[in-house]
């Protein structure tokens, strides 16, 4: 038998962690009274993400240190 490298012992336990992951939701979900909550937890953390990502390109676009010269602050000669 062939000896993993490390990076693909890890790539192994993130696939298999992923799969544990995914059943565990999915018998939240389905087959447990916490459907609900599972429902409105996972909603909250999509929008949390992607209001976070938005936060963030505010932030870095706020913080940007302007460059003079540039195409659209050049005058004329």
């Amino acid at each position: 038998m062939k000896k993993l490298s490390s990076s693909h012992r890890l790539g192994v336990l993130i696939l298999v962690i992923s799969l544990i992951g995914f059943i565990l939701y999915a018998y939240l979900l389905l087959l447990s009274s916490y459907d609900i909550l599972v429902l409105k937890l996972t909603l909250l953390f999509f929008v949390a993400a992607i209001v976070g990502v938005i936060a963030w390109m505010g932030y870095t676009m706020a913080t940007a240190v302007s460059l003079e010269g540039t195409e659209g602050e050049k005058k004329d000669r």
